[in-house]
């Protein structure tokens, strides 16, 4: 049953004129749709009924504004906040916030107007011109993005700012087709290439340059689209305000995501007591505490989602994957396959079966496995690396070279594989080659023991070979 939010429909002093200054504004709370969501409802309601006992208390307005930001009531949100404006024409948060809200509905120019306002206000809150300089570059005012950007680079940033503004100077560049700057912006500022979104940036600026081998390094499974993050305290407000039941199962991912997983969990138990059996819920639970370290907890909460949700494959893979963490193969086992029955595109699922039959020595079906993967997408680097190990596991050694070699060009830092590859060559006698590929993981500075004793048997073999 939908419940309406307790005097959302009433007149609230309907009209407000402070000083001739301003002009007359409408202070009626919008009408808040209905929810079936028990705990929304209520927080917003005590959040109107705040608002009627203060009508010209901009910071109670605002606080209502975030609550209806933040639970996805946007439109009106958008209104409230310009209430809040209204109230107090000097508080930056409200135009800024009401800013982000217009993005979010695709009113790209309206947000930028608002957000201009915002920087007038407070010229010195640094995030605002971040957000400022992506939206120029979503509406192809590159030019501008980039004066903004650099803009910033003269500034002190944090870290994590520091690194969205040049991936958004990066974009600029490459928007205005000059890729070698691009290039130089990341590779000068340190730009650690290891996220999904910077991949994709080097990808495209490589391609642009025409290095299509170094870009094709670039491009794996994990390059699709995501947003670029950075600090933003007014804006990070809101989620105090996330009350609706997705709003804070998705509050929780976005804790996992940041490793926060005793944030996450301590939400996800909340949810748990409104909705026992919600997959999400349980699944989330059971990411939670494997990364807390509370495997007891994470099988019980993976177990029971499976139990009530035996078709949901990620609770299949998470619950693969605590098995296979805590020993028990032959039940991660069961349940990475049961993943690919009920996803044959889980690509990571026979990515974890692949390695764990490659330990065991079981090499027929994790060759089998690999041609299944062939015949699905392009296998990643790390599909590559184990085809490499399960060709030399039988002598095949130009095969394994093949194999490797795929791996290190779609991931050229991956180390294991070049230590492999000098061994597929001092098989093949072909020692300088071997020398070549462990040169190329000393010089990444990578720490593998076994390296020394290599090239020891590497010389030696050569000496013997003369």
């Amino acid at each position: 049953m939908h419940r309406a939010i307790t005097g959302a429909f009433t007149s609230l002093a309907m009209t407000f004129v402070v000083g001739c200054s301003k002009h007359a504004i409408d202070l009626t709370i919008p009408e808040i749709p209905p929810s079936e969501d028990s705990l929304l409802v209520d927080y917003l309601t005590q959040k109107v009924d705040r608002v009627r006992r203060s009508p010209d208390s901009s910071l109670h307005r605002g606080q209502l504004a975030m609550a209806l930001d933040a639970n996805a009531y946007r439109e009106e949100a958008v209104t409230v906040y310009q209430q809040a404006r209204f109230l107090d024409e000097e508080d930056h948060r409200w135009v800024y916030l009401q800013a982000h809200v217009y993005a979010e509905l695709g009113q790209t120019d309206a947000a930028l107007d608002a957000l201009e306002m915002a920087i007038d206000l407070n010229p010195d809150y640094l995030p605002a011109y971040i957000a400022q300089g992506f939206w120029l570059n979503d509406i192809g005012k590159e030019t501008e993005a980039e004066s903004v950007f650099q803009y910033l680079l003269g500034k002190s940033l944090t870290p994590i700012n520091r690194t969205a503004v040049l991936i958004g100077l990066a974009r600029a560049q490459l928007r205005l087709d000059q890729p070698n700057r691009a290039l130089a912006t990341l590779r000068e500022g340190d730009v650690v290439d290891s996220e999904a979104n910077v991949k994709r940036l080097y990808y495209q600026i490589y391609q642009d340059l025409g290095d299509l081998d170094t870009a094709r390094s670039y491009l794996s499974a994990d390059t699709e689209f995501t947003e670029i993050e950075w600090s933003d305290p007014v804006a990070q407000q809101k989620l105090n305000h996330v009350m609706s039941f997705i709003g804070r199962l998705r509050l929780s991912e976005d804790f996992i995501r940041h490793q926060d997983f005793q944030a996450a969990a301590d939400i996800l138990e909340h949810l748990r007591t409104i909705e026992e059996n919600d997959a999400a819920v349980l699944n989330n639970l059971g990411i939670a505490y494997m990364n807390l370290g509370n495997n007891e907890r994470a099988l019980e909460a993976l177990r029971h989602g499976y139990e009530l949700h035996p078709s949901n494959d990620r609770l299949t893979y998470n619950l693969a994957t605590l098995y296979d963490e805590l020993g028990d193969v032959e039940s991660a086992l069961v349940m990475f396959e049961e993943t690919t029955r009920l996803n044959p595109y889980a690509l990571s699922a026979y990515e974890r079966q692949m390695k764990i039959h490659v330990a065991e020595g079981n090499t027929a079906i994790a060759k089998r496995l690999l041609d299944e993967i062939s015949h699905k997408s392009e296998p990643s680097a790390q599909i590559q690396y184990y085809g490499g190990l399960l060709e030399g596991s039988e002598g095949r050694w130009q095969e394994a070279v093949a194999y490797f070699q795929r791996a290190i060009q779609l991931d050229p830092k991956m180390h294991r594989a070049y230590i492999n590859l000098a061994r597929c060559y001092m098989e093949l006698n072909d020692y300088l080659l071997a020398l070549s590929a462990l040169d190329h993981v000393q010089n990444q500075e990578a720490n593998f023991p076994e390296i020394g004793e290599l090239r020891r048997l590497i010389h030696q073999m050569m000496t013997t070979a003369r």
